[in-house]
C-alpha cells in the first residue's frame, strides 16, 4: 500500500464537483483510502481500493509527470521574469 501514499488520481466523473484528488489516509483494514480534492482541499471523500483499480472510475496521475511539468513552467516563468526569455 506504500505506492498509494500521496498518490494523485483523476475521477472519470466529477465527485462533489471535482475530478482531481490526492490520497490523504489509507485504511488497510477497511480497504478504503481517504482523499482530498486538489483544488478544494476541504473536500474529502472515501474510496474503496476496488474502485481505484477500475479504470472506468479512476485514472492515476503520474507524480513525476506533474513534477516535470511544474519545473518546466516554473523555469520558463523565472526566465521570463529575469528578462532571459527572449535572449539568444
Amino acid at each position: 500500500m506504500k505506492h498509494l501514499e500521496h498518490s494523485k488520481w483523476t475521477a472519470v466523473k466529477k465527485i462533489k464537483n471535482w475530478r482531481h484528488y490526492e490520497v490523504l489516509n489509507i485504511n488497510k483494514k477497511a480497504e478504503i483510502v481517504e482523499m482530498f480534492s486538489v483544488c478544494a482541499k476541504k473536500i474529502r471523500i472515501e474510496v474503496p481500493f476496488e474502485d481505484l483499480r477500475d479504470n472506468s472510475k479512476w485514472m492515476r496521475i503520474l507524480n513525476f509527470l506533474c513534477d516535470i511539468i511544474f519545473k518546466i513552467f516554473f523555469n520558463a516563468f523565472l526566465s521570463f521574469f529575469n528578462g532571459n526569455f527572449f535572449s539568444n
